[in-house]
């Protein structure tokens, strides 16, 4: 029979990606979602559920009293997922003798349910699938509230795809002290289409020029960080495929401008220049997803790529949300780092003020304007080399706080256009 799926938490946005996860990967599902102690007991006293997810940064008049509602109204083999380890652990430990309990840290990722608590689940429910089925069925449906409009009830068909296992594998590997290569090598040989993809990008000129054999090869000759990048963009564009109307023209805008801020980052940044690619690669990643989802959107796709003025202003008004925060929501959702999702979120926002937003040693107005200044560059690439930016004042607006922010002048944007159209052109995109 269908697993039937408690969540309670009064985090909207954490509501939504739970609820996602969950009744993505079990279809079938049933979900049932609470934000008040009061219908928490009466859902609970009313009927038994396989998995029980408790947000434990809420606050309970008496938390002890609703754990034994649990244990007296809920079959031994239930699931207990506590979202927080910030309460006290005694409160919980008198679930251990009954219960499977799993702890879940925030910020929710995919990762965390899909090594901890689908595995679980899949090996105790009735109706199984295959592992290729739950694959294609897995999917987010974003129901939080975002910062420059609400998804509502409209748009809960809107997909946004969970993060590819193959990334989660390759960061993880990186990670480790002691770097295997071979076994990062094995990773991507696993899947031949994810292979054949990242060794052609590996031979483009940009980077192998055509020496690289293999994927070791790649990962000697590309360095770890580039390495990962690549796996990353090509694991973008077969998600993209899967689950958007995908675009070939939307593919050579995405993957240039990720190149052209790579070129930046290494001329103006001194740390964190990796980051700067992955920005300008996820900048318009809900395109395809928009297309998709809405037939008139492939209209937009001309405005968004040429930054026409007050875009996200339009989006807003037709559709109720933007490419830019359902960009920002793809890399949130598959962990990546907190600047690039902030930097996309806002890349056509010219009135943010980002500096609240710096963190560690890198300043994430940095990566906005190198993202700004990219899409304007490859505009005059895609307009074959249509007339470049004569004097400052073509520049004013977004682009001309882009440039104070990376602290480039116009004879030096001028160079950076050549040697960026230089790149694109080696890509044979």
């Amino acid at each position: 029979m269908p697993l039937k799926i408690f969540i309670l938490t009064d985090n909207n946005s954490d509501k939504g990606l739970i609820g996602g996860f969950l009744g993505n990967a079990f279809p079938n599902s049933s979900i049932v979602a609470s934000d008040t102690e009061n219908h928490t007991k009466e859902k609970l006293i009313e009927k038994p559920f396989s998995v029980i997810i408790i947000d434990t940064d809420m606050s309970f008049s008496n938390e002890n009293k609703l754990f034994n509602i649990i244990k007296a109204n809920q079959p031994d083999d239930t699931i207990l997922v506590i979202t927080s380890r910030s309460k006290d652990i005694e409160l919980i430990n008198n679930l251990q003798d009954k219960k499977k309990v799993i702890y879940i840290s925030k910020p929710i990722r995919y990762s965390m349910f899909s090594e901890q608590v689908i595995p679980y689940l899949e090996g105790h429910r009735d109706n199984k699938e295959s592992d290729k089925l739950l694959d294609e069925k897995r999917y987010i449906q974003n129901i939080e509230k975002c910062s420059q409009c609400t998804v509502d009830k409209d748009l809960k068909g809107i997909i946004i795809p969970p993060q590819p296992k193959i990334i989660m594998d390759v960061s993880n590997e990186i990670r480790k002290p002691h770097i295997n290569f071979k076994k990062l090598s094995d990773l991507i040989k696993m899947d031949v289409f994810m292979a054949s993809r990242v060794l052609k990008l590996a031979n483009s000129s940009v980077y192998g020029g055509g020496k690289v054999d293999s994927i070791l090869t790649a990962l000697n000759v590309l360095g770890l960080n580039t390495f990962k990048n690549l796996v990353i963009s090509v694991a973008l564009q077969n998600v993209l495929e899967k689950w958007g109307a995908f675009d070939e023209r939307f593919w050579a805008h995405s993957l240039s401008v990720a190149h052209i801020c790579d070129t930046i980052a290494k001329r103006q940044f001194t740390t964190n220049t990796n980051l700067a690619y992955l920005v300008g690669l996820f900048h318009d990643s809900a395109i395809p997803i928009l297309m998709k989802k809405f037939k008139t959107y492939r209209d937009y796709f001309n405005m968004v790529v040429g930054n026409i003025h007050n875009i996200n202003k339009s989006e807003n008004k037709i559709f109720k949300t933007n490419h830019c925060v359902l960009s920002a929501l793809i890399v949130k959702t598959w962990g990546l780092p907190s600047p690039i999702y902030v930097a996309i979120e806002n890349h056509h926002n010219s009135s943010i003020d980002l500096t609240k937003h710096r963190i560690d040693d890198l300043d994430t107005s940095k990566l906005w304007a190198t993202v700004v200044v990219a899409e304007q560059l490859y505009g005059h690439y895609s307009t074959a080399y249509g007339s470049f930016f004569e004097n400052e004042e073509d520049w004013q607006g977004n682009y001309g706080r882009a440039l104070e922010e990376l602290e480039l002048s116009l004879a030096d944007l001028k160079d950076i256009k050549l040697e960026s159209f230089s790149i694109i052109d080696s890509l044979n995109i």
